[in-house]
C-alpha cells in the first residue's frame, strides 16, 4: 500500500470510531448575577438574599445631603426582594415586602457587589 492511501484509512478510521462514540456533554456555566456596576441593574430585578444584610429606611430630604437613616430591618438569606444600582449616592436600592417605597421614603443596602444576591 502506497503511504497516502494508508493515511486516508487511518483517518476514515479514526472518524468512523469518534461518531460511533456520540456527541461529547459539553456544560455552560455563567456567574450567578453581572457585577454591581453592570447595565444590567439599571432598572428592578427580582432576586433572592444570598447572605444576609441590613436594609435601611431613607427619608428624603431637600437637598439631598440631608438624607438620613429612619429605620432597618434585617434581610434573612431566602428572602425575595426587587433590587437595582443605587446610583453614585446609594450602593443598591430595595423593595419588597415590607420594604414600602414612595417619594418621602426608599430603602437601600450597604453592600458594595452582588455577592449577596441570587436569581
Amino acid at each position: 500500500m502506497r503511504p497516502k492511501s494508508t493515511a486516508i484509512i487511518l483517518f476514515s478510521l479514526l472518524l468512523g470510531i469518534g461518531a460511533l462514540s456520540g456527541p461529547i456533554a459539553t456544560t455552560a456555566t455563567a456567574a450567578s448575577l453581572p457585577a454591581s456596576s453592570s447595565r444590567y441593574w439599571y432598572h428592578f430585578h427580582k432576586v433572592r438574599i444570598r447572605k444576609g444584610t441590613w436594609a435601611h429606611q431613607v427619608k428624603v430630604m431637600t437637598p439631598a445631603y440631608k438624607d438620613h437613616y429612619v429605620a432597618k430591618v434585617y434581610l434573612k438569606p431566602g428572602t425575595t426582594i426587587y433590587a437595582i444600582n443605587g446610583g453614585a449616592s446609594w450602593h443598591w436600592v430595595v423593595k419588597g415586602h415590607g420594604l414600602t417605597t414612595n417619594s418621602h421614603y426608599f430603602w437601600v443596602t450597604t453592600r458594595t457587589n452582588s455577592q449577596w444576591l441570587k436569581k
